[in-house]
């Protein structure tokens, strides 16, 4: 009997300890647990303020860049300007602490802008304008004024007609779809006319523009960022951010994103703008001709600077562009630029096993900057 005992005895000590084990186990597992979380908190917090100085960082580079083009009567952005060349760099980050951090500062002109795409057009502001003169004329006594305003506006109408049967081939339509043919054109099954219709419908019916219900969250504005097209029904995340594939380098292409935006004044700058988009100004525009761009961007002239474009007319003065290049400038100088205001920061850091980046849309006049929306990932 008392071997019976000492045996139930044994056996209790053996699980009381085996529970006092996992008990152990277990509480040095939470409280490892609890210090990583509280350790990625930590490096966290530091790494939205290095963000942050990156950001203020740059926006200071920006408006040094402007008081430099203000004294020195330069009305026009590139890559040779201040602001294109950061001082905090992928290849020398600053560090803050256990954090590195670096910037790189963007065009937003070099992107085709959506918005231009749901834009009442001129025709439709023209007339607006002759209908609202139309009205105040009505009120006047002069019938003899009326009748000639009204011949004017029937005039500029005609003209109005006119221009846009000419440029059917510049509308922001053709504009996108020349665009996505060339980044996406070789995709199976991909369909440049139903992919920018989707977006179109998407953005009006965001907006509440159509008569159909106008979804759970209808706003004043279309879009604050092109990631917002991920919503879009039938769009393809590949198409949007593109797609890597490191077994077939082939099947590998870009996505619209780096190559659209909804922030800028819709026009594209030629001394920022990629081979794609100065390709997809105009039909006329050719590979071949982009590169004459893009190599005269990077070329020095006689002073040993680099050549720029400083008025959108200098593109007529490259050499090996054919005569019809008075023709090409008269069709694209309403939607090409050579000055920016709308510039994209992209903020990056990094404290060890965490990473985190903000985008950020800033808006410069003049020598202020004020920051249009903010994006972290």
């Amino acid at each position: 009997m008392q071997r019976c005992f000492s045996g139930i005895a044994l056996i209790m000590s053996l699980l009381m300890i085996i529970i006092l084990v996992v008990l152990v186990g277990q509480f040095s597992y939470s409280v490892k647990i609890d210090s990583f979380v509280a350790e990625n908190e930590g490096q966290d917090v530091q790494l939205r303020y290095a963000l942050f100085s990156a950001t203020n960082y740059a926006i200071a580079q920006l408006q040094l860049d402007a008081m430099k083009e203000i004294s020195n009567n330069a009305e026009w952005d590139a890559f040779t300007d201040e602001w294109a060349t950061p001082l905090w760099s992928s290849d020398d980050p600053k560090q803050i602490g256990i954090t590195k951090v670096y910037y790189t500062i963007s065009d937003e002109n070099s992107r085709f802008n959506l918005l231009n795409l749901i834009k009442e057009p001129k025709k439709k502001e023209k007339e607006k304008t002759n209908d609202n003169q139309n009205n105040n004329q009505e009120n006047s006594n002069n019938n003899q004024e009326n009748n000639n305003t009204n011949k004017d506006n029937d005039k500029d109408k005609e003209e109005g007609d006119e221009d846009e049967e000419e440029k059917e081939y510049m509308k922001p339509e053709a504009h996108l779809e020349r665009c996505l043919n060339i980044l996406l054109g070789r995709q199976k099954d991909f369909n440049a006319k139903n992919f920018r219709e989707s977006i179109v419908k998407w953005m009006k019916e965001k907006k509440g523009d159509t008569e159909e219900t106008a979804g759970p969250f209808p706003t004043k504005v279309p879009l604050y960022s092109v990631k917002e097209l991920l919503m879009v029904p039938k769009i393809v995340p590949e198409y949007l951010f593109g797609k890597i594939d490191l077994n077939d380098p082939r099947k590998s292409f870009f996505g619209i994103e780096p190559f659209t935006t909804v922030w800028s004044d819709g026009l594209i700058n030629i001394n920022t703008a990629s081979s794609e988009l100065l390709c997809s100004i105009h039909p006329k525009i050719t590979p071949q001709i982009s590169k004459l761009i893009i190599d005269h961007r990077g070329t020095k002239g006689l002073d040993g600077e680099l050549r720029i474009f400083q008025k959108p007319e200098d593109i007529k003065k490259l050499e090996g562009l054919s005569e019809e290049i008075d023709t090409l400038y008269k069709d694209i100088s309403s939607v090409i630029t050579v000055k920016s205001s709308y510039f994209r920061i992209e903020a990056f850091a990094q404290a060890e096993r965490l990473q985190k980046k903000l985008t950020t849309i800033v808006y410069r006049d003049g020598k202020k900057v004020y920051k249009l929306y903010c994006d972290f990932e």
